[in-house]
């Protein structure tokens, strides 16, 4: 099996977020952020781990606004690849062989993390040319050259592509068809499991 992660939401690059001073005394878990058509709103994030042979999605969680993407992304990894295993437990090819997400997703420290449960990364990295290898040591200069080639390859690229395919897919049908793009719950316990509901009749 070949894993894909993506968050739905994104914060503009650059800009500081005012969640130090703006608190919603009702969902304090409701974070400033920007929502997909422009507007700065109180969010949270839906995120997908889907498999990217049928497309479907083997975990689905809701983050708070401003949860780092890479921020615990080896946990979040290894809790998805625990659920597939106990699914595909007699499967020969119940592995989860790759992970593939967008470049907000890459931390060095989580990628060898990610690396040493023997699954190859498909994550570029946004850093690359400013990025001092020769200050790191020389595990992680060994992980930031897996990963590089990883993107680079062929079947990188296939990933990458299918990556697109699959989790704007699944977004499409959960959050805007399936009436998800706005909440009407409070807290992230509840929002997951609602969204986990949508997820499965997906």
């Amino acid at each position: 099996m070949r894993a894909a992660v993506r968050r739905f939401d994104k914060n503009r690059p650059g800009r500081k977020t005012s969640n130090e001073e703006w608190k919603n005394p009702h969902d304090p878990q409701a974070k400033v952020g920007r929502t997909k058509d422009g507007a700065c709103d109180m969010i949270y994030k839906p995120e997908h781990v889907s498999d990217l042979e049928s497309g479907a999605i083997a975990q689905a969680e809701v983050l708070e606004g401003d949860h780092a993407d890479t921020k615990a992304l080896s946990e979040r990894v290894a809790s998805a690849v625990e659920v597939v295993n106990r699914i595909v437990a007699n499967q020969e090819n119940g592995v989860v062989r790759s992970l593939t997400a967008d470049k907000g997703y890459f931390a060095v420290e989580e990628i060898a993390q990610i690396q040493e449960f023997d699954i190859r990364t498909v994550i570029g990295d946004a850093n690359a040319a400013r990025r001092r290898k020769e200050a790191l040591a020389a595990p992680l200069r060994k992980t930031l050259h897996r990963a590089a080639c990883a993107v680079k390859s062929q079947s990188g690229k296939a990933l990458l592509r299918k990556r697109g395919m699959h989790l704007e897919r699944s977004f499409e049908h959960v959050l805007d068809e399936g009436g998800l793009r706005r909440a009407t719950l409070q807290g992230t316990e509840n929002l997951t499991k609602r969204h986990k509901i949508a997820a499965a009749c997906f």
